[in-house]
């Protein structure tokens, strides 16, 4: 916005604006305001982890984390929300609440107190195949975890695979190899 986008009642009185030397002073304050409000702003989204950019590097040192060396935003912003919410005692709740906040799905941790293992699947709104990079989740919570227990994430089976409604052209049109379903994750539709 400049100086002249404002409404006339936050401007200066016209006979002001006819001064050629009022004028200039009014857009180089302008300027200089719209300037400093853009640092400010800029400066407020590095208070947040998900709309940090150079204050990535703060959170980092903060939390004492060493990001790989071609790690992209995203991979430092979530080992950085890991670290976050891993803090405090390892409970399911806490491995949900991180899951989520990876995915952006509802995550439900099963747990196999017998076999010392604990799984989760994703709830959203619509059932669906999504793809993840279950990677950095499974690496997020191994950071949190006890150290005996075992972690999975389900996998798809073919119960899922036919309760999904997909004709074997629309299985091979998302999955272009078996392969490829180990790598894509299964949200159940909320109930």
């Amino acid at each position: 916005m400049t100086y002249y986008d404002l409404p006339s009642y936050q401007r200066v009185p016209a006979y002001l604006e006819a001064s050629e030397q009022t004028r200039a002073i009014i857009v180089a304050l302008v300027s200089a305001t719209l300037a400093a409000r853009a640092a400010v702003l800029d400066t407020t989204d590095q208070l947040h982890v998900h709309t940090a950019t150079w204050g990535l590097t703060l959170w980092e040192d903060l939390l004492a984390i060493t990001p790989p060396a071609n790690a992209t935003a995203e991979q430092r912003r979530s080992a950085i929300t890991t670290k976050l919410l891993g803090s405090g005692t390892c409970n399911a709740q806490m491995i949900s609440s991180i899951a989520k906040a990876l995915t952006g799905y509802e995550a439900v941790v099963v747990e196999q107190t017998a076999e010392y293992t604990f799984s989760i699947y994703f709830v959203g709104d619509s059932a669906g195949f999504i793809d993840f990079d279950l990677n950095s989740i499974i690496e997020a919570v191994d950071e949190v975890k006890p150290a005996h227990l075992k972690f999975v994430i389900t996998p798809i089976t073919w119960g899922d695979l036919e309760s999904s409604g997909l004709t074997w052209g629309e299985l091979q049109e998302r999955f272009e190899t078996w392969g490829d379903v180990p790598k894509a994750v299964l949200v159940r539709e909320r109930t």
